[in-house]
């Protein structure tokens, strides 16, 4: 099998995988806003009045999710192009011996950000390729580029996107 043909079953599975979770989050359930200890946050419900960033550090991995995001996160190198089809809603920041990686979740995407995506790709120089569905609820699919030591991974449905910047050392 060609590189490209492994390539293009992971984006398929994973846009599979990811379009069933978003699916399921249309459905969820009332919040629980129950405080499960009183002694902690003297009496604030986690997330009312503040957003919380946690950090997990284990051995040669670091993962950060970053609740409170304004806009394109700085650590994502220049030559990577900006998504900006939407509002970032959370960060999630890797990092492994391997390298680093950011998954962005995207809320209020517009119509054909994954083409727009795609072009604004290539036109950076990064080689791409996509699956793009358009139907009733507009278009949902993916988009991948990847140039050097850099991998962008784009899975989009229903007005919400998810973006994945991978960094290899």
């Amino acid at each position: 099998m060609t590189r490209e043909t492994i390539i293009r079953g992971i984006v398929v599975s994973t846009m599979i995988v990811t379009t069933g979770l978003l699916g399921a989050c249309r459905q969820k359930a009332a919040p629980d806003r129950t405080l499960r200890n009183p002694d902690q946050g003297q009496g604030k419900v986690p997330g009312e009045a503040e957003t919380q960033n946690v950090t997990i550090e284990t051995k040669g991995r670091t993962v950060e999710i970053m609740g409170a995001v304004e806009g394109w996160p700085k650590e994502i190198p220049a030559e990577v192009p900006q998504f900006s089809s939407g509002t970032i809603r959370r960060v999630i920041r890797t990092e492994t011996p391997e390298g680093q990686s950011w998954d962005l979740t995207v809320e209020k995407v517009r119509e054909h950000a994954i083409r727009d995506y795609e072009t604004i790709l290539k036109a950076s120089g990064y080689q791409t390729s996509s699956m793009i569905v358009t139907g009733k609820e507009g278009e949902r699919g993916s988009v991948t580029g990847e140039k050097g030591a850099v991998t962008i991974v784009l899975i989009s449905t229903s007005g919400t996107s998810s973006v994945s910047v991978i960094l290899k050392k």
